[in-house]
């Protein structure tokens, strides 16, 4: 394998994903390409099986599959993320990211994106549309719209631009121009900042094709069941957006975005039940004044898109206001 020129690697990292990683090692090898790619990942010490199924399948593919095994969790101890692991021994041109727990349904997914790249040296990063699935595989219903393709940098940094992991494919030189300030930063969210990066420096492609499955399962930071995990993972994504307003000298609506951060809490709670916390976030945003920055979303997560939420906030309001 040595002897041949990789274009491609593939990052994959992965915990405790027994149930899914085969199904995404199987998204990997089914591609169908005109070039070489190589396939790194890093396993966290997972503990239920995962493990096992990643060393049969190197041994099968021992010139395609490259894994790291952990013998301690390194999540934990504040390492984390293919920018440490799979990164720094990429042979690849470009780089393509998948989580264990995701999958590839697409077998001309990374050639259709690098045609593209090889074509169009302004353009950095390229991904694609995709479809959402639960732990037992069944799709939901979710609207998944087309993005803009060009200088996304402002919807990208004002978060009205989704970039899901599982469909990217970026350059590895532009990648190195950013690394060392992006692990350096070690943001709990590892994505968000590149994205943000990428479109500064360079234009982004959107190819509106479904080629992957994203996975949304209870235990995950942005759909937890566990509303304190979900806050953590707004949070975080608030302290993103503040940083590079701030390193870039935009002017940052700290009321909006705070607004923005608990209306996405209070629709959590409504979704599960929780009208106690619920109010207890609305107290919030009382506190900190940012009513009048909401004005545009009231009936958005009080009446929601389903009648249920809709019961749930006029339960609510007769609770709290009786």
């Amino acid at each position: 394998m040595s002897n041949v020129n990789i274009l491609v690697s593939i990052s994959c990292i992965t915990f405790n994903h027994v149930n899914y990683i085969r199904e995404c090692l199987d998204g990997f090898l089914m591609q169908k390409t005109n070039f070489a790619f190589e396939i790194l990942i890093h396993d966290d010490a997972s503990t239920d099986g995962t493990t096992e199924i990643i060393k049969e399948f190197e041994l099968n593919y021992p010139d395609i599959i490259y894994p790291m095994y952990e013998l301690e969790n390194q999540w934990c101890k504040g390492k984390r993320g293919s920018a440490i692991f799979n990164f720094p021994r990429a042979k690849g041109k470009y780089i393509a990211l998948c989580e264990g727990d995701d999958y590839w349904i697409d077998p001309l997914k990374l050639q259709k994106q690098v045609d593209f790249m090889e074509m169009n040296d302004d353009f950095g990063l390229v991904h694609t549309g995709y479809q959402v699935i639960n732990a037992s595989n069944i799709i939901l219903p979710k609207y998944n719209r087309s993005w803009k393709s060009g200088n996304v940098f402002e919807q990208i940094i004002k978060g009205k631009y989704t970039i899901v992991t599982a469909t990217v494919l970026f350059r590895t030189l532009m990648y190195k121009e950013l690394a060392l300030e992006l692990v350096n930063l070690n943001f709990h969210m590892g994505d968000k900042p590149m994205w943000i990066e990428f479109s500064r420096i360079s234009k982004i492609k959107y190819i509106d094709e479904i080629t992957t499955s994203y996975r949304v399962l209870a235990n995950s930071a942005s759909h937890s069941d566990d509303i304190k995990k979900v806050q953590d993972f707004c949070e975080e994504g608030l302290k993103i957006t503040r940083y590079y307003y701030h390193k870039y000298n935009l002017s940052f609506d700290e009321k909006s975005y705070t607004a923005k951060l608990y209306g996405s809490l209070i629709k959590e709670c409504y979704k599960k039940n929780n009208f106690a916390l619920a109010y207890e976030y609305y107290k919030k945003m009382i506190s900190t004044d940012v009513r009048s920055a909401l004005r545009p979303t009231p009936l958005m997560f009080l009446l929601g898109s389903r009648f249920k939420l809709f019961r749930n906030a006029i339960s609510l309001i007769y609770r709290f206001n009786r």
